[in-house]
């Protein structure tokens, strides 16, 4: 058996929650634990910033919105003004208690937990969450570190980098959370900044909707970047206008009158810029998150697509029909993940592997036969036991062969738990006065795990049925048929497959076997078999094999 993967639970979420919410609540108070508070007289240890929501003070009850936190560089002496300003909206004004803000951060991380666990897919796994929230955990780090010891503008902040990373290797659902989970982080991280709250939410959210899995990773990136910098933008001039009307708002674009008058001190530049950092710390933060998420490398992909491979070439030597239809699937396979965005090389190498079990006993399966069928002399039990065996047989080989998990997973998943249905049938058949044991007829596998697991299984039902179709006429109604028999079985349940998907997912298969399925015309010795060389045709057959003399 191949143990599952350790999936999330509430119990356990909130206990990560507890964690990361208790070590980010301490990060916030960072700047006062390590260095104290402000002092008359005494250059300050680190830069002080007021929260851009101040009241008035207990007396007047005024609320009060600032687009531009006012920021108290590193080494300043404060007047007693300012240190009455610094006491009443600064660090130690932050609401609440240490342990107040712990209580914030946890809900906010166990709310993020609960939603990447309906996602499904990759969500529903602990490594997942970790790999995100540690994530999270070191942005957060370098934006406390730019906060108390720089004079920059927060929103310089690559948090964008984060939704970038998930959406590439996770899902966009999951980017989107993680978007709304690393702008409130952030927002709470100092002194309460709503002004950078909205901007870093649109920033994410515009990140996670341009990102998308599969090919052309880095112009994904690129792009998704692009459009996180004009939103951040966009969204920090509106805010301008909002609040300080046209002519004030439109100042904003003025040179000189860019947030604190200098690049890295603006709130505009850094409404824009931070997307852009983000992008280029995504593309090199991409290979340790995948390594985290426990994902396969693509050099390790692209080697193990190699067809020099020992357990490749077993396959097609043993069990060549199986090695064929190995070949079918990938491409259909892969054709089908580009379509939802799902990561087609890992699907081209899972469906090489797949089936691999069968150089065992390839001679049991109906591809490789040619001629007798061994089935009709066995008991239909003793033939289910031989075919579901290719499935365990399938996972010792390739764990001898030291395959990565991530397509170990293929060979348990492509089958799940279904039954043998002509074996079982012909089990009530030979014998209808005793019902036999449905488990003997039983794959003993999972249910898939990721998309591409789903994938996988849907296309290896879809391509082997195909065979059994003489023209194209009977397609669509056999896909929308294995699709549904897939959907109501509970199969790709937690798959993190999606309506949308299964749509395109369907008409991807239909599209490939329409044209696989292609007929051709007959070339003129076709339709005269005893026309001779002249006419176009062999004058006799061609030997296939060389003499001996």
């Amino acid at each position: 058996m191949l143990p599952g993967r350790l999936r999330t639970s509430a119990p356990l979420a909130l206990l990560m929650s507890l964690l990361f919410g208790g070590g980010w609540a301490l990060l916030s108070a960072a700047d006062a634990l390590v260095a104290g508070e402000p002092a008359t007289g005494r250059p300050l240890a680190y830069t002080v910033r007021l929260s851009t929501v101040r009241g008035g003070g207990p007396a007047s009850g005024r609320v009060t919105l600032h687009l531009e936190p006012q920021r108290f560089p590193r080494g300043q002496i404060l007047t007693p003004a300012q240190l009455r300003q610094v006491a009443l909206h600064g660090p130690a004004a932050k609401g609440g208690s240490l342990v107040a803000m712990g209580l914030l951060f946890t809900l906010i991380a166990f709310l993020f937990q609960s939603f990447l666990r309906a996602c499904g897919g990759l969500g529903q796994f602990v490594r997942t969450h970790v790999a995100i929230l540690a994530s999270l955990s070191a942005l957060l780090v370098l934006a406390k570190l730019l906060l108390m010891l720089t004079a920059w503008s927060a929103l310089w902040v690559p948090l964008a980098a984060l939704p970038l990373l998930v959406g590439l290797r996770v899902g966009r659902r999951a980017a989107a959370g993680a978007a709304v989970l690393g702008a409130l982080a952030l927002a709470l991280l100092g002194p309460f900044d709503l002004p950078l709250l909205l901007v870093m939410l649109v920033q994410g959210l515009i990140a996670s909707a341009a990102i998308r899995r599969g090919r052309g990773l880095s112009l994904h990136l690129v792009l998704g970047a692009l459009l996180a910098a004009a939103a951040g933008a966009a969204t920090y001039l509106g805010l301008e206008l909002l609040l300080f009307g046209h002519d004030e708002g439109l100042a904003a674009l003025l040179p000189g009158s860019l947030g604190a008058g200098t690049l890295l001190g603006s709130d505009l530049c850094g409404a824009a810029g931070s997307a852009l950092a983000a992008g280029v710390l995504a593309r090199l933060a991409l290979p340790p998150f995948r390594a985290a998420l426990g994902q396969i490398s693509r050099a390790r992909l692209t080697a193990l697509a190699e067809f020099g491979h020992p357990l490749l070439q077993q396959i097609a030597r043993e069990a060549p029909g199986s090695w064929a239809h190995s070949t079918a699937l990938a491409n259909l396979a892969e054709m089908a993940a580009n379509r939802i965005g799902a990561d087609g090389l890992l699907l081209r190498v899972g469906a090489y592997y797949h089936d691999v079990g069968k150089a065992l006993s390839g001679g049991f399966f109906v591809e490789n036969q040619r001629g007798e069928n061994p089935h009709d002399k066995l008991e239909p039990a003793r033939s289910a036991k031989v075919i579901r065996d290719h499935v365990t047989d399938g996972v010792r080989l390739a764990r001898e062969h030291d395959l990565p998990r991530g397509i170990v997973e293929f060979i348990y998943t492509h089958h799940g738990v279904e039954r043998l249905e002509y074996f079982w049938h012909r089990a009530q058949s030979e014998d209808p006065s005793r019902r036999p044991d449905e488990r003997e007829f039983r794959y003993r596998g999972m249910a898939p795990l990721t998309r591409e697991q789903a994938i996988l299984s849907v296309c290896d039902a879809v391509e082997a049925a195909s065979r059994t179709l003489k023209d194209a006429t009977g397609i669509e109604p056999l896909v929308r048929q294995i699709v549904q028999t897939k959907l109501g079985s509970g199969a790709l349940d937690g798959s993190g497959l999606d309506v949308r998907d299964l749509r395109l997912l369907a008409e991807a298969c239909v599209e490939y076997l329409q044209s696989s399925l292609h007929s051709r015309v007959k070339y003129p010795w076709q339709e005269q078999p005893g026309a001779g060389a002249g006419d176009g045709g062999p004058e006799q057959p061609v030997p296939l094999t060389r003499r001996r003399r």
